[in-house]
């Protein structure tokens, strides 16, 4: 599978480019700087570690869970292909084709010790991720050398391709949610001298799947039933604003600096029809990001996730989580 992912990217390097204008964490509205085709490969590592008693994907996805579950490690990679098709200046699509590399470690608490190789207890979930198919519009004004500003719009349908909580070796070694999605939103971009400015706003709806749930305590807040019940995961809503900064510029290569600030949040979730009070989460994060283009030979983004607010979701061990995309197209 690795294979497909690089030899993907090999045949663009023979042909005239024109890379993608989205930062590592928003989109730009217009998604090439001309019609034509893209390829992007991305790159994100994550860890993460104590999962409180009231996470709600471990709370309402982990199949038998106790209350009071032990900490533990929840660890991936995430691999992306996009295969970008901008039909005019104004319209594109996009497929993503994703691969996460999942692991799941319990910790026993009066432990120190770290999973040896082979450790039983060691759960990894290494699959295709859930395939992501997005339109995305936008509407310019005057040239593309004497424009400022843009406002664009997307829609987007993801599908369950993935291996889901309970098809998964572990719950928390999933590569995908276990159902269908469907969502869209809004983003703008505006130029000023030696500055870019972007602005995202998205939601995200699930259609949920189905668990076989312990219950939880009331006195936690949760009223959940025995056994079998339909789960669906509350809407996710994200909204960023990001800039760059021009540092360099010569024949063959410009170089920007910049960061974005994300808030990132979801609703309470439903079981077997019923509001699930306490499963709610939100964070804030900040993407620091260095940007180098190639003049229109490719695009290299290089930069971190650095979370700053967590709000009912897990603490991550890696307080900077490194994140790669390197864009090609003609």
């Amino acid at each position: 599978m690795l294979l497909f992912y690089f030899s993907a990217l090999l045949p663009w390097l023979a042909l005239p480019l024109a890379a993608s204008q989205d930062t590592l964490s928003l989109l730009d509205p217009q998604a090439l700087a001309h019609p034509g085709f893209e390829s992007s490969l991305q790159v994100d590592a994550w860890e993460r570690d104590r999962w409180s008693s009231l996470d709600s994907s471990r709370t309402l996805r982990e199949q038998g869970t106790q209350y009071f579950p032990d900490g533990d490690t929840q660890k991936g990679v995430d691999m992306d292909l996009w295969l970008r098709w901008q039909m005019s200046m104004a319209q594109a699509l996009e497929l993503d084709l994703p691969w996460r590399f999942m692991e799941f470690s319990p910790y026993q608490w009066g432990t120190a010790s770290t999973p040896m190789r082979n450790d039983p207890t060691v759960q990894r979930g290494d699959h295709m991720g859930d395939i992501t198919l997005r339109w995305r519009g936008a509407a310019l004004w005057g040239s593309a050398e004497e424009r400022r500003a843009s406002l664009g719009m997307s829609l987007v349908v993801v599908a369950p391709t993935g291996l889901g909580p309970y098809e998964a070796p572990h719950p928390l070694a999933a590569s995908g949610e276990g159902g269908w999605a469907f969502g869209g939103g809004i983003s703008g971009a505006e130029s000023l001298g030696v500055l870019r400015f972007s602005q995202q706003a998205s939601g995200l709806w699930r259609l949920g799947y189905a668990a076989d749930i312990r219950p939880v305590s009331p006195t936690a807040g949760l009223e959940l039933p025995v056994g079998s019940a339909f789960v669906r995961p509350g809407a996710s809503l994200l909204a960023g604003l990001g800039m760059l900064g021009l540092l360099a510029r010569d024949a063959e290569a410009s170089y920007w600096l910049g960061t974005a600030l994300r808030c990132q949040a979801q609703a309470d979730w439903q079981v077997g029809g019923q509001q699930a009070g306490g499963t709610g989460s939100w964070g804030v994060d900040l993407m620091p990001e260095f940007k180098a283009e190639f003049g229109t030979a490719f695009t290299l983004d290089v930069g971190a996730r650095v979370p700053l607010v967590l709000v009912n979701l897990p603490a991550p061990i890696l307080m900077f989580e490194p994140c790669l995309r390197l864009d090609m197209g003609y």
